[in-house]
């Protein structure tokens, strides 16, 4: 994979990290928000459609966990 493909699919996994071009595989802890990454160069085409598929999958079930809201009433503030 090349940094400019990540960048024409607009991979929401691509990130350059410490100056080099990455691909965010997990979150390691959510204490320290450290990530585990692998270069861009080292991640196939297979690998690249699977992890994005992955990814599309978690935010389509947290979406469907969490709801849609079917209203949002928005409230003028008084300034009183």
């Amino acid at each position: 994979m090349s940094p400019d493909r990540c960048n024409r699919l607009q991979c929401p996994r691509h990130l350059v990290h410490k100056g080099n071009d990455v691909c965010v595989l997990y979150q390691v802890s959510e204490m320290d928000k450290e990530l585990a990454v692998l270069d861009v160069f080292n991640v196939g085409h297979k690998q690249c459609r699977q992890l994005r598929q992955q990814l599309a999958a978690a935010i389509m079930e947290d979406a469907k966990r969490f709801g849609q809201p079917k209203e949002i009433a928005i409230t003028p503030l008084n300034k009183d």
